[in-house]
């Protein structure tokens, strides 16, 4: 007998693919909201960097 096809064993089938997925969708939430803040602080980060870069020529230009 495959369990599979079982009719007991179907809806236990159906509530994990739900979890999967519900929980998939948690993860993809999480590391969306990462990244973005990971090229927040990379863009930030950048921007620092020119502004001491613009002040360091300045005061070697004076």
């Amino acid at each position: 007998m495959n369990l599979l096809n079982s009719s007991k064993f179907l809806p236990l089938l159906n509530k994990a693919t739900v979890y999967t997925q519900v929980l998939s969708a948690y993860v993809s939430a999480i590391l969306t909201s990462l990244n973005r803040h990971y090229e927040r602080s990379e863009v930030f980060s950048e921007a620092v960097d020119h502004r001491i870069n613009a002040e360091i020529i300045a005061i070697a230009m004076s």
